[in-house]
């Protein structure tokens, strides 16, 4: 696999109406953990090949701002520089879904979740 871990930030943004991920600071938070992720691993002497991008809309911004890790599939809101540390260390250093629970939105698509 090319990638150990492929993560996209929301980084879509909206004119006027729905909510949209820009403009909760998702740019800025993708930078963020693009950095933190890089030191995190460095200081960890791991080569884990794990690549962050900006995405155009993922379609969950009213939940945002969002991240989906491929290949797993696990999405994830990302508000703020201490999630965004919690996620690096924990999730992306460590592989530790647990201690990241909190910031995990269901990774099934509205039409597949149980109803009722």
């Amino acid at each position: 696999m090319y990638f150990e871990k492929h993560v996209f930030v929301c980084e879509n943004l909206r004119q006027g109406g729905r909510e949209c991920c820009a403009e909760k600071k998702s740019v800025e938070l993708r930078g963020v953990l693009k950095r933190r992720a890089k030191e995190v691993l460095r200081e960890a002497g791991l080569k884990r090949r794990i690549r962050i991008n900006g995405a155009a809309c993922l379609d969950r911004c009213e939940e945002g701002p969002v991240a989906v890790v491929y290949p797993e599939g696990h999405w994830f809101r990302l508000r703020d520089a201490d999630e965004i540390e919690r996620f690096a260390t924990s999730y992306l250093k460590d592989g530790d879904l647990s201690a990241v629970e909190d910031l995990r939105l269901s990774d099934l698509h509205p039409t597949e979740r149980p109803r009722g």
